[in-house]
């Protein structure tokens, strides 16, 4: 995979890794599946927040056991659950307009983290990803750490 084939969709990446991006488009891993991404091409589609549409009826039934994928309401997330929320201002896929969407159906206020000049793959691949993400995550996972439901 090229770059610049899915800059489109996924935004102008600020902090690329080159050599980390190399060792995972040349090893055994994948970084996600025709699965995910035709479930993320569904979301797009519908506006609807919901589970992996299967693409019969009969087939959504021996899943869901209805014809319908079904809906996930966040306003049900309990609200004693800590939530950490994580976003870049150049991302496509998860847009701030749509983080903020997310964040207000929730029945709770989350943790949320800002990074303006991330996209989408630059939560995997930047050069800088320990300090501008992994460090505040595990400073939220240890406030949290006592966590009782």
């Amino acid at each position: 995979m090229k770059t610049r084939d899915t800059k489109f969709l996924r935004g102008p990446n600020c902090c690329i890794d080159s050599d980390k991006v190399f060792r995972v488009m040349t090893g055994p891993y994948s970084l996600t599946t025709y699965k995910n991404l035709d479930h993320i091409a569904q979301s797009m589609k519908s506006q609807v927040f919901r589970a992996y549409d299967f693409g019969s009826p009969n087939a959504n039934i021996g899943v869901y056991q209805n014809s319908e994928p079904p809906t996930y309401h966040l306003q049900q997330v309990p609200n004693t659950i800590p939530l950490f929320v994580v976003y870049g201002g150049h991302d496509r896929l998860s847009t701030p307009t749509d983080v903020d969407y997310f964040v207000s159906q929730l029945s709770t206020v989350p943790e949320v983290l800002f990074h303006p000049l991330y996209a989408h793959l630059d939560f995997i691949f930047s050069r800088s990803l320990g300090l501008d993400i992994n460090l505040p995550l595990l400073t939220f996972i240890g406030k949290n750490s006592n966590y009782k439901e």
